[in-house]
């Protein structure tokens, strides 16, 4: 959906910009923002790609219709354009497998608390690295967590 946006409004002549990294919201089935009190089969997610202010309703709509017709599935309709507004957050750059980010959310959980600060609101991972294409080890990801 993202690619097609953008190429479709560059053929238009409508500029041109960088499509942004995978990011998540992460969180337990009831909306708990601590997930490590959350088995990990129950945590539910949402995932987003950053789009310029510029895009807009009709410019998803119109991916959906061609993505439709090249045969895409059906889920292309649930694509939605919302604003996200997070306010104060922690964050912190975790380099190493997924498995281990853990981790670095206990290091986030102390630094806010050193803060006076508690977890509020969905936990937040940006994806910098490609598995595919990264070894573990090196696989970077921004942890961010909104804060209280």
């Amino acid at each position: 959906m993202a690619f097609t946006i953008k190429m479709t409004r560059k053929a238009e002549g409508l500029g041109d910009y960088v499509v942004c990294k995978l990011e998540a919201l992460l969180y337990g089935p009831h909306g708990e923002a601590d997930l490590c009190a959350v088995p990990e089969p129950e945590w539910c997610w949402t995932l987003m790609i950053r789009t310029p202010a510029c895009v807009g309703q009709a410019d998803r709509d119109k991916a959906a219709d061609a993505l439709l017709e090249k045969g895409k599935c059906e889920e292309v309709k649930d694509v939605k354009l919302k604003a996200l507004t997070e306010g104060r957050c922690v964050q912190m750059m975790h380099v190493g497998p997924y498995d281990k980010i853990g981790n670095t959310i206990a290091l986030l959980e102390a630094f806010a608390e050193e803060q006076g600060l508690s977890f509020n609101g969905k936990h937040h991972e940006v994806f910098l690295s490609d598995p595919r294409r990264v070894e573990p080890e090196r696989i970077k990801t921004i942890v961010r967590q909104p804060v209280a």
